[in-house]
């Protein structure tokens, strides 16, 4: 962040807008938490993507999934 005339201005960072980008397609994946637990149960090669969507929702629908 840098104080310009006593404003702050902050500029994202290419991690920032790509994180933001992945939270934004793992919002809109059409599978549903108990599908995409499912699938990350079952160990295949999709598991680990279905993990990073799982993550990257963040919900308190996922944290009830998996607690």
């Amino acid at each position: 962040m840098t104080r310009e005339g006593g404003a702050v201005n902050k500029q994202l960072t290419r991690y920032e807008v790509t994180l933001a980008q992945r939270i934004e397609a793992a919002r809109l994946d059409p599978r549903s938490v108990a599908e995409l637990l499912s699938i990350a149960l079952a160990d295949g090669e999709d598991a680990d993507e279905a993990v990073n969507i799982l993550h990257l929702r963040g919900t308190r629908e996922v944290l009830d999934a998996v607690t």
